[in-house]
């Protein structure tokens, strides 16, 4: 009996031994359909306070196909506010500045006027974009950004001096020294050769085939910014007002302006942000930037009493990711501010699936339904399980090897000592019927 015994707990830890080698033998994480994947994200209406904001209802229709394949998709927007005050509200977007949306926004069905904000269409190196990646919950860089947007209306009073050098042969070198190294100005980098200072705070710039372009311009903000100016060629100075230095130039090309729907208002707002910053700026970057994707926004005001429903309407960005078979559409909406949002979402027939969302979802029909009070995101295709063209390679970290032979050692005792076990219980069990 006591032998039994003993053999029932023999087998059983073996048992637990070959167990412990499958449950917790390391295995390659599957992959996720668009984890990696970075895409501009809608963004859910926002206000300074809060508080304001009491709910949200989103409806994305995804049944437009062809608008689907260009990475699009129409959004209806429904918000219930509520306050006592007249309140800013704020409807963040991604565009660069020549397709800036028009925006339709109503308030309990009245028509209600607003502005765009431009936002910091400036390249900057080295910098995050982290908030792109579509399963991000950290909204701290969406939040910096946010605050980097610049009024449309230029001071008229703000007064500078602007510099026309004009060329006389093709290499041609221009100095200048200003008062504090922090000066707003606008500098002409075209055919610039090269950009140097001197200990003694002057900035020299050297251009070469600069009788390709007529004149070079350099416009310093602020009253006696410059200690000193000069140039090998000739040149002359006006005191003007940074708008009119703006307005000058942009008329001067203003039928392109008008052609490609770039609004002097948007150069304006750079300009808001070089005064605010204390910074400098090429005249190309302020001219001609306007190809560049910004975090701007809409902003309107709402004279509040009670509660009210702000409504409108936009288009969402479509992440098509042709990596997986059949291809994978995903979509983001990142929220500013701490109240619920509930979503529905309409689907193509030809991408009936939500294969995976950050929320649950709900179907019925063709529309699924969820509910969210920060990030959503969801990703949708014509099957329910979509294939990698690229699937990842297993790789394991030395502490995942160590852990695998140990597990393999173990099974392995673990399947010896089972395997004995039950040849000698078997045994065991015979010699006692013939007993």
């Amino acid at each position: 009996m006591i032998k039994r015994v003993i053999r029932c707990l023999v087998f059983g830890v073996g048992l637990i031994l070959l167990s412990t080698m499958i449950l917790f033998f390391p295995s390659a994480q599957t992959a996720q359909a668009m984890s990696y994947i970075q895409t501009y994200p809608t963004i859910g209406l926002c206000c300074a306070d809060s508080d304001s904001i009491v709910s949200g209802n989103e409806k994305i229709d995804l049944t437009d196909f062809q608008l689907l394949l260009n990475g699009r998709a129409k959004k209806e927007s429904e918000y219930r506010v509520s306050g006592s005050q007249e309140t800013t509200f704020e409807i963040p977007f991604f565009s660069n500045y020549i397709d800036v949306p028009q925006w339709n926004v109503t308030v309990n069905g009245q028509a209600v006027q607003g502005e765009v904000w431009y936002g910091d269409n400036q390249k900057y190196y080295g910098g995050s974009d982290t908030y792109l990646q579509l399963d991000s919950t950290d909204n701290t860089e969406l939040e910096q950004l946010l605050t980097r947007n610049y009024s449309p209306v230029l001071d008229g009073t703000v007064y500078g001096t602007l510099y026309t050098v004009t060329p006389d042969a093709d290499t041609m070198t221009v100095c200048t020294k200003l008062t504090d190294k922090n000066n707003s100005y606008v500098y002409d980098s075209t055919n610039r050769l090269s950009e140097s200072y001197s200990p003694n705070g002057t900035q020299k710039f050297e251009y070469e085939n600069a009788l390709t372009k007529k004149n070079y311009q350099y416009f310093f903000i602020g009253k006696d910014t410059v200690v000193d100016f000069s140039a090998t060629c000739a040149y002359k100075t006006e005191k003007i007002t940074f708008k009119e230095f703006i307005d000058r130039n942009y008329n001067f090309e203003k039928e392109i302006y008008n052609e490609i729907g770039c609004p002097i208002e948007s150069i304006y707002s750079i300009a808001n942000r070089i005064l605010e910053d204390k910074t400098n700026i090429s005249y190309k970057e302020l001219f001609y930037s306007f190809d560049e994707v910004a975090l701007n926004i809409y902003k309107f005001i709402v004279p509040l009493s009670g509660e009210a429903t702000i409504k409108y309407s936009s288009f969402v960005n479509v992440e098509i990711n042709n990596e997986y078979v059949p291809t994978v559409y995903a979509v983001v909406q990142k929220q500013i501010g701490n109240y619920t949002t509930n979503y529905s979402m309409t689907i193509n027939s030809k991408i009936p699936y939500i294969i995976h969302s950050s929320n649950s979802t709900r179907k019925s029909g063709s529309t699924y339904t969820a509910r969210a009070n920060k990030n959503f995101y969801f990703m949708c295709s014509s099957s329910k399980k979509p294939v990698s063209k690229n699937p990842p390679q297993l790789s394991y970290s030395r502490k995942q090897l160590t852990a695998i032979v140990i597990c393999r050692v173990v099974g392995a005792m673990g399947l010896i000592v089972s395997i004995v076990t039950s040849i000698l219980w078997i045994r065991d069990t015979r010699k006692h019927r013939h007993e």
